[in-house]
């Protein structure tokens, strides 16, 4: 299996997704000398892209694969913030920011967008968004199965 991914460039590095079950599914190289700067875990497949994106005053790099929705420190490869959302297939979307503190979630024909709002002020860190019962997300399109507010389930 092949991917198709278009790399992002921020400050001096460049953001690539690799794919695969592993720590290595996104890879940060030195945009100078191709060294590897950082390594994370962002779900096995995917045909889209590394997005930048600012959250909450945050910057950050979104990875939507078919485990979900990866937020990292552009920086440091840390894991800011991950949302739960398995597929059976590959997703070939991008994350969108939507305002300050919503992500924008879609994915293949008839399954649905999220709308994913980071509320800090009711106790819903970036860094907990999906065990955090305060976290909101709404379902858009065919797979209508929640109203808006919604509250995210802790794993």
């Amino acid at each position: 299996m092949g991917f198709s991914a278009s790399p992002l460039v921020v400050g001096s590095i460049v953001i690539v997704y690799a794919g695969g079950p592993t720590d290595k599914g996104v890879i940060a190289l030195d945009v100078e000398t191709g060294a590897a700067r950082w390594s994370a875990a962002a779900g096995a497949d995917s045909y889209g892209s590394p997005q930048a994106a600012t959250i909450g005053g945050e910057s950050l790099v979104l990875m939507l694969s078919n485990d979900g929705l990866t937020a990292m420190d552009p920086g440091s490869g840390m894991n800011r913030c991950t949302y739960s959302w398995p597929i059976a297939n590959y997703r070939a979307l991008q994350p969108l920011a939507a305002g300050d503190d919503t992500f924008l979630l879609p994915t293949p024909m008839n399954a649905g967008t999220r709308a994913i709002r980071v509320r800090p002020e009711v106790g819903c860190p970036l860094g907990t968004l999906a065990a955090h019962a305060r976290c909101q997300h709404r379902v858009f399109g065919r797979n209508r199965r929640h109203p808006w507010p919604v509250r995210s389930q802790a794993p």
